[in-house]
Parts: structure tokens; sequence; C-alpha cells
């Protein structure tokens, strides 16, 4: 596991600075990358996609821990789940799809992730959702969040990235968002976009603008986000 192999590298690299044992190349290499806050590489090889810092994803890795940690007390489904910090997002929503299905007697291949964006933060969650899941952690980049209207527009200045409120995730047999103009929004682990690292689609209300103009500016939502800054809105 990955926490295996951090105690093992941080023993090894903690000899090796001690003169107990002759440094090999891999741990040298291991060392640097400490001393420049980067993640190292063996453990990148055994982690999560992640474009932070090594400062900031160890923070982000203790965080992981704690809701896991929380989760296997009972394994009851947590009032709000923080998504982006489970290892394998995708399995969770997989499992809300199963489980609906399974209680609804529905095909599975007929199941669909409906999405609706709360106005709520996750200290406003006080119960966990009687259908799916309330789930928090995600960030829009490319457009913003009106709370108000409860749709997509123009983001303001030259902040393109804000956190998103609480979303309720639900199953559902046949998607329902009819009279919406909505905006199929993909949603990856990282900024990189990449394929591999998408999670799903978000079907996001846009009550001013057409949905071609947020494909054009390449609108997405990402399960971390690096810039300093993306809290200047998060309660707009």
């Amino acid at each position: 596991s990955l926490l295996s192999v951090l105690r093992q590298s941080l023993g090894s690299m903690v000899a090796a600075m001690d003169c107990n044992v002759q440094a090999s190349l891999s741990i040298e290499m291991a060392i640097r990358d400490v001393l420049n806050d980067v993640v190292p590489r063996e453990w990148v090889d055994r982690s999560y996609p992640s474009l932070k810092s090594l400062s900031l994803w160890v923070l982000d890795l203790v965080q992981r821990v704690q809701q896991l940690q929380a989760w296997t007390q009972d394994f009851s489904l947590l009032r709000v789940t923080w998504l982006p910090g489970l290892f394998a997002p995708r399995a969770f929503l997989a499992a809300i799809m199963q489980s609906a299905a399974r209680i609804n007697n529905w095909k599975l291949e007929d199941v669909s992730i409906m999405v609706e964006v709360t106005k709520k933060e996750p200290e406003d969650v006080t119960i966990a959702a009687r259908d799916g899941a309330y789930i928090h952690g995600f960030f829009l980049e490319g457009a913003r969040w009106d709370r108000r209207t409860k749709s997509l527009e123009e983001v303001r200045g030259r902040l393109a990235i804000s956190l998103m409120p609480v979303i309720l995730i639900k199953a559902v047999q046949r998607l329902d968002y009819e009279g919406q103009e909505l905006y199929l929004c993909p949603v990856y682990r990282t900024q990189r976009r990449q394929a591999a690292e998408l999670i799903f689609f978000a079907h996001l209300p846009s009550m001013r603008f057409p949905a071609s103009q947020w494909t054009l500016a390449g609108v997405a939502m990402t399960a971390e986000a690096i810039d300093d800054e993306i809290f200047a809105e998060r309660k707009i």
C-alpha cells in the first residue's frame, strides 16, 4: 500500500542521512525530491493522480486517511463524502448506481448519475442523503457557479477557478432535466484533464448562456486545484 511504501522509504532516507546505510541512487533521488518539495517518484507510482507539491500532498494524504478512518468506524455512508479524497472515486459512483439498480430492479445499463448542485457547504449537511449521496471538494474552472440562480455564469475578473458547493448525486433510470439548457461538464481528478483521469460527466444548468459557450471555453470540474486564490469566490 501507499502508506507502507512511505514508511519504508522514509526509514531508508533517515538511515542514509544518519550514515547508517549507504544511500542508493533511488534514496538519493528521493531525498533530493523531498528537499525540493516534490513528491518522490516511488511514492507517485503507488499514489493517486495529483499535481500538488509535497507539502500539500502530505496534507491531502492525511485528510484522505482521516476520512477513511471515519468511514470505517461503522461502515455507514458519511453525511457528506469528500469524493476527491477517495482512491477510487469512480467505484463510489458505480456502487451508488448498483445499489439503486438492485433496490428498484433496474437494469444496470439503464442507470445514470444525476447531479444536483446545492447551496450548502459541507458543514451545513447534518444527515446523509436518503437517496444517493452528498459529495464535495470539486473545483469549477473556466466559469463560476451562481448559487442564487443555481446556474453557470461567466467568471468575474481574472479568477477562473472556484470551489463548488455540496453536490447531491443520485442514480436514476432516466435523466429528467426537461426544459433546461444543460452543459455536459467533464469532471477530472486533476487539472491535467487526461482521459484516464475522467471521473464522470455532470449536467450543469446554464440559464443565460448556451451550453456551446462553455464547451468553447473548456469549462470543467476538477478534484483538486493548485491556485491559492480559488477560495475568493467561495460564497458567491
